[in-house]
């Protein structure tokens, strides 16, 4: 009686995927079908438990490290989380600003296939050359699988306009920051395209001017203070640059808008493209 207990329960463990008993490619390479390892839980321990070997590489940049940095803000007070001063968690330049609002989280995975592209086995799996970034497990299930990636920005762009009686309206734009160079003088600047009509784009149209707020956050750290950390962004002043901007109506044609006030009802056009010119950097708060 006590060898069948103990026998269900192997059996039970092993169905709860918590050992393996047997010796396949997914999980214990070769070996007898008495050797018990443990299943792999990285793509690496797959590969290492079948006699494979692809070195991991982190495909992310170090995100506690920016460029651009400078001293900071030595007089500003806005009494953010419980301190006077909230400086060392602020973006202090625009080119430190430009940098990371241009870093981005890569994660790459496995994406089944129909069967014309793609691998079914570890072994091939091991020669993609993009198996060095996975840690996700290889399926091998018999069915094809390819190596496919996604990058989100890890930071948002929040807008804030305010309407002619002082009325606030917050938007995300996806849109990235810019930077041109002319002599000595660079601008720093965001390309707004396909900006939908709304509110938004009638304050911008009415008073040329908003904030911007652009903001990380690291839900995962305790420490709040500098990059890569809990807390880290700036606020930035724009004015809108009415030489680059332009409505389009729902029969795609264009309008040029050349000056503030007198903006269209946003029912009468499709969409806005402009350039907010980014002026004055602040400490966030």
């Amino acid at each position: 009686m006590k060898r069948k207990i103990v026998l269900l329960a192997a059996a039970s463990l092993a169905s709860l995927g918590l050992v393996s008993c047997n010796s396949t490619e997914n999980n214990t390479g070769t070996g007898s079908e008495s050797q018990v390892q443990a299943v792999a839980t990285t793509f690496q321990e797959q590969l290492t438990n079948a006699g494979l070997k692809v070195t991991y590489v982190d495909p992310n940049p170090d995100f506690t490290k920016t460029e651009g940095a400078v001293a900071g803000y030595p007089d500003a007070t806005t009494g953010g989380s419980n301190a006077p001063l909230y400086t060392a968690a602020s973006i202090s330049s625009f080119p430190e600003l430009l940098y990371r609002s241009s870093l981005k989280y890569v994660e790459y995975y496995w994406n089944k296939t129909d069967g014309t592209t793609g691998v079914k086995t570890l072994t091939d799996a091991a020669k993609l050359d993009d198996a060095k970034y996975m840690t996700a497990l290889f399926p091998n299930d018999g069915n094809f699988y390819e190596i496919k990636s996604f990058k989100n920005a890890i930071g948002t762009k929040t807008f804030a306009t305010a309407d002619v009686t002082g009325n606030v309206n917050m938007a995300v734009f996806g849109a990235a920051i810019s930077s041109e160079t002319v002599g000595e003088t660079t601008t720093y600047f965001v390309n707004a395209t396909y900006l939908t009509s709304g509110i938004t784009t009638t304050n911008l149209l009415n008073t040329g001017k908003g904030e911007l707020l652009y903001y990380e956050y690291n839900y995962a750290s305790n420490d709040k203070m500098g990059p890569g950390t809990r807390n880290y962004g700036c606020r930035v002043d724009f004015t809108v640059d009415f030489s680059n901007t332009s409505i389009t109506k729902a029969d795609k044609s264009k309008v040029t808008i050349t000056e503030k006030g007198n903006a269209p009802a946003y029912t009468e056009y499709a969409y806005l493209t402009t350039r907010l010119v980014l002026t004055n950097l602040k400490t966030l708060g």
